[in-house]
């Protein structure tokens, strides 16, 4: 009964039931990920889940999942660095799954397949629904391409681009970053870590026009 005087007394009732809804979705999102073994090849792989504000502005797709507390450690810098408020964001990885492959005996991380990537799709688009970002920053080739298909990421670094109607800035992840570390010059690897912090900021700025 109070929910429904709620939504009785609200100017948009669907727009406040989605809101009501958004932390139990979130929930089940999460529930959905932990259970997941859609990809025969990474059954029963670690899974990191989606966390953040449910009723976020801004969705970030934070890239392939990794274990590597260094590359995550390093995301979170991004982050700190930035002028986002890290209140008003929902973090989902491109591919939730660590995947990974045995390399003698040792499991390793690798790069998740088409496959991988298209089943994950499912719950990106399912973020979309509850949580309707009114901006996406984009990070790395795998989210790219699961919304833009066959798409160059260093074509659309800092491009503006359309995921299911929703603005979404592309630019590097935080594993793209560790990765340009063994062949840029330290001066070129800054200035792509700049691009990342910049897209993180026009995504708040873009946020911040919207609430004049």
């Amino acid at each position: 009964m109070e929910l429904l005087r709620l939504l009785a007394n609200s100017d948009n009732p669907l727009e406040s039931a989605r809101k009501m809804l958004a932390p139990a979705c979130m929930n089940k999102l999460n529930e959905h990920i932990i259970n997941c073994n859609d990809c025969k090849t990474c059954k029963n792989s670690k899974k990191v889940l989606a966390k953040g504000n449910p009723d976020a502005n801004i969705l970030i797709i934070a890239g392939n999942a990794t274990g590597r507390e260094d590359v995550n450690d390093f995301f979170q810098e991004l982050l700190d660095y930035s002028e986002i408020d890290k209140n008003d964001i929902f973090i989902i990885h491109s591919v939730s799954c660590i995947c990974t492959r045995n390399n003698r005996g040792e499991e390793v991380e690798r790069l998740s397949s088409t496959n991988e990537s298209t089943n994950c799709k499912y719950f990106l688009d399912y973020v979309l629904q509850f949580v309707r970002p009114r901006i996406i920053v984009s990070m790395g080739a795998t989210a790219l391409n699961q919304y833009v298909p066959d798409s160059a990421l260093n074509k659309n670094i800092g491009k503006t681009v359309k995921f299911n109607g929703i603005p979404a800035i592309i630019t590097y992840s935080a594993n793209d970053l560790f990765l340009l570390a063994d062949i840029l010059e330290e001066e070129d690897l800054q200035e792509q870590t700049d691009s990342v912090i910049s897209a993180l900021n026009k995504a708040q700025e873009y946020i911040n026009n919207k609430r004049k």
